[in-house]
């Protein structure tokens, strides 16, 4: 069985809210990366790739939460009015923060303020929600983090055991250790039924691909805009 990487998201702790007047304790920054969940999708042409954003992370989105899973946020702001936005902002916005499944970007945009953004109406109001976002994503260039701290992409190799393990400790490490006291979680979503081991690829198109597993990551080049591969038959890659 082959097995696909659906989505992987970092989410940064970094704000940290006590106001009586707001629902929520802090914010979680999103990251995904697009050419992964094309590749789950069914390759890169049923998606909207955006040049030069499919060799980076792109944005999800900024979300107030709770520190209890189980609490609820109730948003009473605004709803998302895309005449507030003036030509630049709009512009930026397409540059990290688009919509790579049906390439809607404006109505990605108003899905996740209205239901996030107006939790933090009090806090960030209006478009100052999407520039806060997007400060705080030049603040975080994971990919350029995880280059600073030697994981890079490696030559294709002929089978797997020749590829370099890096541990999801050591990518979270490398990443806390230049977003400060900022916490960081790497979520990721597979499609596999009934697998004990979990497999996982993400793919930075087109240069690279990554495959991560439950404890380690290998990244590697890849020759395809979208590149998935059958694993190989070692323990920690049962399939």
């Amino acid at each position: 069985m082959e097995s696909k990487l659906v989505q992987v998201i970092f989410f940064f702790l970094f704000v940290t809210v006590s106001s009586a007047y707001t629902p929520f304790q802090y914010f979680m920054h999103v990251q995904f990366w697009p050419a992964a969940e094309c590749q789950a999708i069914g390759g890169v042409n049923k998606c909207h790739i955006m040049q030069p954003s499919h060799l980076q992370f792109t944005i999800h989105g900024l979300w107030p939460a709770n520190k209890s899973s189980s609490s609820s946020l109730t948003c009473m702001g605004d709803a998302f009015n895309v005449n507030g936005m003036d030509d630049a902002l709009k512009k930026e916005l397409l540059s990290s923060w688009w919509d790579w499944k049906k390439g809607k970007h404006v109505k990605f945009w108003q899905r996740e303020y209205d239901k996030h953004g107006k939790c933090s109406d009090n806090v960030f109001p209006k478009t100052e929600y999407f520039r806060k976002t997007l400060a705080t994503y030049h603040d975080f260039d994971i990919a350029q983090i995880l280059q600073k701290a030697n994981i890079v992409p490696q030559p294709l190799q002929p089978k797997m055991s020749l590829y370099k393990l890096y541990s999801i400790d050591q990518i979270t490490k490398a990443i806390e250790s230049e977003t400060g006291e900022h916490s960081v979680n790497i979520r990721c979503y597979q499609q596999m039924q009934k697998q004990s081991k979990k497999l996982i690829y993400l793919a930075k198109s087109p240069s690279a691909m990554m495959n991560l597993a439950i404890t380690e990551l290998t990244v590697i080049q890849a020759k395809q805009p979208v590149a998935s591969f059958s694993a190989q038959t070692r323990k920690l890659y049962q399939v």
